[in-house]
């Protein structure tokens, strides 16, 4: 897969990127459960799988699970670290007070 260069950052990454919101939800019509012993496995082998195959764009976000992705994809970052770019973003999650959201959002106008 041919890298590409991300912006003004000096960064080299793959057109395509694994995403980690997939790994935060449980998805009962799919049976995914990424809380589980075996979910927690299957989204380990899914990122050696896709680190494996030049996929080393990794985004995640506090808010995806309520950190819980972030949690998976930490595991796998303990030995494949060298191996990414890792995308994370910081923000509001369930823990989040409101009033801290009012006033945040109140702030950044479009």
């Amino acid at each position: 897969m041919q890298p590409r260069r991300f912006g003004r950052t000096g960064l080299s990454v793959p057109p395509i990127a694994t995403g980690g919101a997939a790994f935060a939800y449980v998805h009962k019509s799919a049976d995914w459960n990424p809380t589980t012993p075996d979910g927690q496995k299957a989204a380990h082998a899914l990122l050696h799988h896709a680190l494996d195959r030049d996929v080393t764009y990794i985004d995640t976000a506090a808010a995806a699970g309520n950190r819980y992705s972030k949690t998976l994809v930490g595991a796998v970052m303990q030995t494949r670290r060298a191996d990414c770019t890792l995308a994370p973003k910081s923000g509001p999650t369930s823990a989040t007070p409101r009033w801290w959201l009012f006033f945040g959002l109140g702030r950044h106008r479009c």
